[in-house]
């Protein structure tokens, strides 16, 4: 209904039976200017309301199909400026789509990025190469956390725009990365293994060498022998297959440590008792040598060890002291309580010493560090290693202090208790 004055003409779409038509009002006025009717004109836009409601339907469907992709996807223009966006950019960007429209897209490249890509880009443009391109990317989210990302651009046909598709692939670059290292430390490892074992064996051939040809006197010459000469291989032939076993127990050891099967069962002990054990097996070397041996423990400290391992751990240890102890040197055995948790635990002789050079590779597989005791006695340095691996199993350290020709002190420490 017009309203008496008003000059306006009214235009609305009206759905009919057969049809939408565009109806058109205009107020019908007479001489004086009073409205006495309405003349209504009506247009048939039944087709553009097909094609409307076509187009919408499109619309839908493309939209549905946009945020289906499972891939962070942009329409953009030519300039960058991103016209739609669907919501799997969000785990990206961290942005919604509407903060995302608008906006140009390579804001969120890094820069060192972005400099490669847009050079790439230009290259390409130059040449008329239209065919999707792949770059591989640092984006930045919105609180500035770098990820990974494989961007793959194609060109819409007809059209300025193209389309964006955003893969994050930062869990599987840091996943790769890690498959590297890893690789990178097993070769490390089985290069340096592969030394080991060549150190090993040249280490068992000079002592098997020396018995060989101590039996082989024995065949030739026991005839024409006296009982001093034949005792005397005896004793050296005894030497050289105490030295042999125990080479061959701590690579038995060894061995069973790499595999994982070596049992570890910490309990609380007292030191002394356990040390003056240790040493007991040793009490003929100490008088063959005449070496004076000195224990500064107290009684009651306690360590929280596997009994066998710190056996193993004080044998080794005193077995390297005497061996590079000269006739009457000195060895002395310490421990003092660091705090409520830790005990330290040290071997100090009054031996040859070592070089600093010599220190530093103490405890690596795969550089030769042997060398003859001070009468000849063999070394492999693999209980060395041993008792590192041993005492890190504790949760300790080992390390060595030493002078050439003022001796060596080996230090370790081990739990005072058990430790949550």
């Amino acid at each position: 209904m017009f309203m008496e004055g008003e000059k306006v003409t009214t235009d609305m779409p009206i759905e009919c039976l057969n049809g939408w038509f565009s109806v058109t009002a205009s107020p019908l006025r007479n001489h004086e200017g009073t409205i006495i009717g309405a003349i209504h004109i009506a247009r048939d836009i039944t087709e553009q309301k097909r094609l409307e409601e076509t187009l919408r339907e499109s619309r839908n469907k493309y939209q549905a199909i946009f945020e289906s992709t499972g891939t962070a996807t942009l329409i953009v223009e030519e300039d960058t400026t991103i016209m739609m966006a669907n919501n799997e950019c969000y785990s990206v960007t961290g942005y919604t789509p509407n903060e995302l429209i608008g906006q140009k897209w390579v804001q969120y490249v890094a820069p060192e990025s972005l400099q490669i890509m847009l050079k790439n880009r230009e290259l390409r443009r130059q040449n008329h190469d239209l065919a999707p391109k792949k770059y591989d990317v640092t984006l930045v989210n919105k609180i500035g956390e770098k990820r990974d990302a494989l961007l793959d651009i194609s060109t819409i046909p007809g059209t300025k725009q193209s389309v964006v598709s955003i893969l994050d692939i930062t869990e599987s670059k840091r996943a790769e990365e890690e498959i590297k290292r890893t690789n990178e430390k097993l070769q490390l490892v089985n290069a340096e293994k592969d030394k080991f074992f060549s150190i090993i064996a040249h280490d068992l051939r000079t002592p098997f060498n020396s018995f060989l040809g101590l039996t082989q006197i024995m065949a030739e010459q026991l005839p024409a022998m006296t009982l001093q000469q034949t005792q005397k291989i005896a004793v050296s032939m005894r030497k050289t297959a105490t030295n042999l076993y125990g080479f061959l127990e701590n690579l038995l050891q060894w061995s069973r440590m790499q595999q994982g099967i070596t049992t570890f069962e910490p309990q609380l002990l007292l030191l002394m008792p356990k040390i003056s054990e240790s040493f007991a097996l040793y009490l003929e070397a100490f008088k063959s040598k005449r070496i004076d041996i000195n224990y500064d423990i107290s009684e009651d400290v306690t360590v929280f060890t596997d009994g066998n391992m710190f056996d193993s751990i004080v044998r080794n240890l005193v077995s390297n002291a005497i061996k590079f102890t000269p006739q009457e040197g000195k060895i002395t055995i310490t421990a003092k309580s660091l705090d409520e948790n830790w005990v330290k635990i040290f071997v100090k002789d009054s031996g040859i010493g070592m070089n600093r050079e010599m220190v530093e590779n103490l405890f690596r597989k795969d550089i030769n560090t042997n060398r003859k005791g001070t009468n000849s006695e063999p070394s492999s340095g693999l209980g060395l290693i041993i008792c590192k691996e041993f005492i890190e199993k504790h949760g300790g350290k080992l390390w060595a202090d030493s002078e050439e020709g003022k001796g060596s002190t080996f230090y370790f420490t081990l739990p005072a208790k058990a430790i949550n």
